[in-house]
């Protein structure tokens, strides 16, 4: 039986791949709900090692999610994902119907 982490590594990697970033390869992904965090592992073209990321999020009652930690093996990614979370917000809509309540119960 696949395991709900390895469905969602497949379906953020598809999207990734969908976007045209076939210099973005994820290659671990770990969902911990009762920490409210995920870590990921990514592999970047040109980059010599892979570069971990963590992000601890929570849900609203608004139908959203946000994130309120983010943390990268490098330092200049840290940073660059702290000021882009500052810019376009934090919170992300999550679906409606089914979707929503699926993404919900993962959560």
């Amino acid at each position: 039986m696949i395991s709900p982490q390895a469905i969602i590594l497949k379906a953020i990697q598809a999207k990734i791949e969908s976007a045209g970033l076939d210099w973005v390869r994820l290659t671990d992904f770990r969902l911990d709900v009762t920490e409210r965090r995920v870590t990921a592992t990514i592999e970047l073209s040109g980059e010599p090692e892979p570069v971990m990321f963590s992000a601890r999020y929570q849900l609203n009652g608004d139908n959203t999610g946000e994130v309120v930690e983010v943390h990268a093996s490098k330092r200049w990614m840290t940073e660059a994902l702290r000021l882009g979370l500052q810019q376009t917000g934090a919170k992300f809509p999550l679906p409606d119907g089914w979707k929503g309540k699926l993404i919900r119960a993962l959560l």
